[in-house]
């Protein structure tokens, strides 16, 4: 009988420590997918829950005050959602986050990360942070879809052990095709590809940014599952009306004319203006004649249909297009982000029930700088609404239907797209500005039997109290009368500024 490297650290008694050292195996460079073979269960459905609770710390206005702050909220909601029955002593418990793409201001911070990896310590577990990478959507405009490059936007935006406490994880091979793979009864997928270091944890934190997403409408709880936390594969399957087919062959045309390297004017040397290197794997080739492109590159490393979307001649007035003429059916307008979003909610159950036992996953969501688009942007824009709070729940279905209701409640921040479109408090946000209702996924799930969207909304006490989490950061023995304290002397300002550069 076969066993899982999870339940074989388990028996060994190999906790933390030795997860951490594992990540360290996951650096290859294979560019194929890797599934393993596990003991993981068919997802099958099964009736809903009645309604769940959901857990609630709101932003208060027009001041916060002591027990207030973000991270702080987190504790609120975690002690209310009683998250520390979750975790056993000893257990390795991956918090899910979305790290955020670099030039990117608006993800959650890493005080309010470093306030859950305490929480998770607190209960008796064994945290590390974790993301997965991303399909090379956007070209070199994105970081995140190889090691090396997403490791680096980390640590550039804060996510870093020294800052957190604990490992902070690239679930990924060289690539990013290493998963685990779920059978699941879902709603359009039969597959779930889930990333292998999440798969195997015992427990999870799904610490999710609750703001807008272009093809999914809304990106919160669910989102930060079904996209977040599937391999490269996992990734382009769920995007697979909007972005093409994983395993269909990519035929593509060249519209426009080229001028060709001699005659264009944006033309230079890496990296500072080559429209042919922004690709990362070289499928653009620019000479005197014009621009060709081999799509067989873009089928095997960009994983097929996402050259639809690749930003690759951008930034340079290029009147050229590359456009997919391959013999199939695409979906367009409002049919597509709606099955991304059943699809985001099929790879979500299925890493949820598939990958963990009954009750070892808590959903926390932070419903702050609510923009329009997602993190994996390399730009920020202003928020469709002021901040609402942080929600959690182990209901992820009632967690984001819950954010999604407070977002609709309230009043649109001027200068948004939510006030370009004339959207008032009460109405819904993201449907109007983003093209499609972001209810689908959290219906999706309902559909499943893994959540629902009916909810008890509870609000929590946000009482004072000492911030844990940096506690161990100060010296608080250190305490000193004002008149003990040897001022430096007096120097005389010759130079405005010049005598605080002297030593």
């Amino acid at each position: 009988m076969g066993i899982s490297r999870r339940s074989f650290m388990k028996a060994i008694g190999a906790t933390g420590a030795g997860l951490a050292s594992a990540s360290k195996t996951v650096r290859g460079s294979v560019s194929s997918v890797v599934s393993r073979e596990s003991n993981y269960e068919k997802v099958r459905r099964k009736h809903p829950p009645n309604e769940s609770e959901v857990y609630f710390a709101p932003y208060r206005k027009p001041y916060e005050s002591p027990g207030g702050s973000w991270p702080e909220k987190v504790g609120h909601v975690w002690d209310a959602a009683n998250f520390d029955e979750l975790i056993y002593p000893g257990d390795n418990v991956a918090i899910k986050l979305h790290f955020g793409e670099r030039n990117r201001g608006m993800y959650v911070r890493p005080a309010i990360v470093k306030a859950a990896v305490e929480l998770v310590k607190d209960a008796g577990g064994y945290p590390f942070v974790i993301d997965t990478l991303t399909a090379p959507y956007y070209g070199k405009t994105g970081t995140r879809n190889d090691v090396r490059n997403h490791d680096a936007t980390a640590a550039l935006n804060g996510f870093t052990k020294e800052n957190l406490g604990c490992p902070v994880i690239t679930d990924a091979d060289g690539m990013g095709n290493d998963h685990v793979e779920i059978e699941i009864d879902g709603n359009q997928i039969e597959t779930a590809q889930i990333g292998r270091l999440m798969a195997e944890a015992d427990a999870l934190i799904n610490l999710a940014h609750g703001k807008g997403h272009s093809s999914g409408m809304f990106g919160g709880a669910i989102k930060n599952l079904g996209i977040g936390g599937t391999s490269k594969h996992g990734k382009c399957v769920t995007h697979r009306d909007v972005f093409g087919h994983w395993d269909e062959p990519l035929e593509t045309e060249v519209v426009g004319e080229c001028p060709g390297k001699d005659d264009c004017d944006a033309y230079g040397e890496p990296p500072l203006g080559v429209c042919e290197d922004w690709c990362p794997y070289g499928a653009f080739e620019v000479d005197e004649d014009g621009i060709t492109l081999d799509s067989s590159v873009c089928a095997e490393m960009c994983k097929a249909g996402l050259a639809r979307q690749c930003n690759a001649r951008l930034g340079y007035g290029c009147e050229v297009e590359i456009q997919d003429v391959s013999d199939r059916e695409t979906q367009t307008g409002a049919e597509a982000p709606a099955n991304c979003q059943i699809r985001y909610a099929d790879q979500a159950v299925g890493m949820e029930a598939g990958c963990y036992d009954e009750g070892k996953v808590g959903h926390i969501v932070v419903v702050k700088d609510v923009t329009p688009m997602c993190d994996c942007l390399n730009m920020d824009c202003q928020p469709l609404v002021p901040n609402i709070g942080v929600f959690a729940s182990t209901d992820m279905a009632a967690v984001d239907t819950a954010a999604i209701d407070k977002i609709k409640e309230a009043p649109v921040v001027p200068g948004s797209a939510a006030d370009a479109f004339g959207l008032e408090a009460g109405d819904e946000k993201f449907e109007p500005v983003n093209g499609q209702s972001p209810y689908f996924q959290a219906q999706a799930v309902e559909n499943l039997g893994y959540g629902t969207m009916d909810y008890d909304l509870i609000e929590v006490d946000q009482d004072w109290r000492f911030p844990w989490f940096l506690a161990p950061l100060y010296d608080w023995s250190i305490q000193r009368k004002m008149s003990d304290i040897e001022w430096p002397e007096d120097k005389p300002v010759d130079v405005p500024g010049e005598w605080y550069y002297e030593e």
